[in-house]
């Protein structure tokens, strides 16, 4: 079956559309494709900055973001990361309620529309130092503890099936500490595990966990969830201790190898491939990279 086109899913997206369910029902498939994923986040690019213009919607999500702070202020991070950072309204709002702003502070995204307004949006906001790129929740362009906190928020969401393998790359690259704020199944109510179900969402991440034989530090709803029919819980992981931290450095997607600058865009010595910058954006997914063997000689 042929699938529509971006342009022509875009049409349909203006019209109301729901991408990834359109998608699931032309490919058949139970669970999100990676497309209908990427496809769908990078249509809604610049919807979030714009509602959070509107004091309203800033006021309803006042006490979520200061839940998903409280939490991560105790952790200390020198180094912190969102995981699918999207348009960077969360992770600028709890920054700003962080007693101390870690050294550095970063953000991926699938889609690179998506950390064009995340870039402005904490411009905006007075925080322009952000490390924000494209990357791939299944292979994040980092190396291995690269990060002293990574954190996802509703980022795990889409991807039921795949739920092992996320939990595994978010775990490589965080050295302290891994925190989720995902929907819950497992302690929702009726009204969030029906939403799970309709919409090929995550679950049976703690059980995961534990089946990875990772400690567990907490897990529990997040008392101001923004949707009641989405509830928001907590699960805090932490890593054994490790080596001391180096400065997070971006790798190769696919190799880990740390990416060298030349030319304003990246390349992999190991891979002999450059991954682009595109209007300063760093382009790290595993398909953006270009062979090049002679790149370094020019």
């Amino acid at each position: 079956m042929k699938l529509p086109t971006a342009r022509e899913l875009r049409v349909l997206y203006e019209k109301k559309t729901n991408i990834m369910a359109l998608l699931r029902e032309k490919t058949g498939s139970t669970v999100n494709p990676p497309e209908a994923v990427l496809i769908s986040y990078d249509l809604q690019s610049g919807s979030y900055t714009e509602a959070w213009k509107n004091p309203a919607h800033r006021a309803a999500r006042e006490h979520y973001v200061a839940e998903i702070a409280d939490v991560l202020a105790p952790l200390g991070a020198e180094s912190l990361l969102e995981a699918g950072v999207g348009e960077a309204t969360t992770l600028c709002s709890v920054v700003e309620r962080l007693p101390r702003r870690p050294a550095t502070i970063a953000g991926f995204d699938l889609a690179w529309s998506r950390i064009a307004w995340a870039r402005r949006h904490a411009v905006e906001r007075g925080q322009p130092g952000h490390l924000l790129f494209t990357g791939d929740l299944f292979a994040i362009p980092a190396g291995d503890a690269a990060f002293d906190v990574v954190y996802t928020a509703h980022t795990l969401e889409p991807n039921h099936g795949r739920e092992r393998d996320a939990l595994l790359e978010l775990h490589r690259v965080a050295r302290r500490w891994l925190v989720l704020f995902e929907p819950s199944y497992e302690l929702g109510n009726e009204a969030t595990r029906r939403r799970i179900e309709d919409h090929g969402y995550i679950r049976g991440l703690p059980a995961l966990a534990r089946e990875l034989g990772w400690e567990i530090i907490e897990h529990r709803l997040l008392l101001h969830p923004i949707r009641e029919n989405n509830q928001t819980a907590v699960l805090v992981i932490r890593k054994p201790a490790t080596a001391p931290a180096n400065p997070p450095c971006l790798a190769c997607p696919s190799c880990r190898t740390e990416l060298l600058d030349h030319h304003g865009h990246h390349f992999c010595p190991e891979c002999l491939s450059v991954f682009p910058v595109i209007d300063g954006i760093s382009c790290l997914l595993p398909r953006n990279a270009i062979l090049a063997t002679k790149f370094l000689d020019f």
